[in-house]
């Protein structure tokens, strides 16, 4: 269950709160390639393949991996983009006077579950965003310093 992002990203689909009801193991913990469809002790254990296998309730990566998978890595870049802009226009109105903090909140939540779809769409990961942030806030901090 894997799909090729439009960034040429090979990303896993497979929900890591699924577990084998045979080995009690999540298919992306077992030691060989959940792609070959073989567990650690070679019965195959791959939703796809097995009936054997029980889905527990998603967290919120997963839901997002679910979404990316069911609609489409460029739809969701799509609507990324979409959702950015919404926050673009409740920022506007803020600066008109218009804005509510409520629309706004839902706005941010948008984009940053979005942006966090990109994050997995394009295989950007946590790290190197914290690196990047990281370096960007030092040369904020030196800006706000030297005024």
């Amino acid at each position: 269950m894997d799909v090729l992002t439009p960034g040429g990203w090979q990303i896993c689909l497979l929900p890591k709160c699924a577990k084998c009801k045979k080995t009690g193991k999540n298919p992306m913990e077992m030691e060989e390639c959940p792609i070959c469809n073989f567990d650690d002790k070679g019965d195959i254990c791959v939703p796809k393949l097995c009936e054997e296998y029980v889905e527990e309730e998603m967290d919120d990566i997963e839901i997002m991996k679910s979404a990316i998978k069911t609609f489409g890595p460029q739809l969701q870049t799509v609507v990324a983009i979409e959702e950015m802009s919404e926050l673009q226009k409740e920022l506007t109105k803020f600066l008109r006077g218009n804005g509510k903090k409520k629309h706004l909140t839902e706005e941010v939540a948008d984009a940053l579950i979005m942006i966090t779809q990109i994050q997995i769409i394009y295989g950007i990961g946590d790290e190197d965003v914290r690196e990047v942030m990281d370096y960007k806030l030092n040369r904020l901090r030196e800006r706000v310093q030297n005024g």
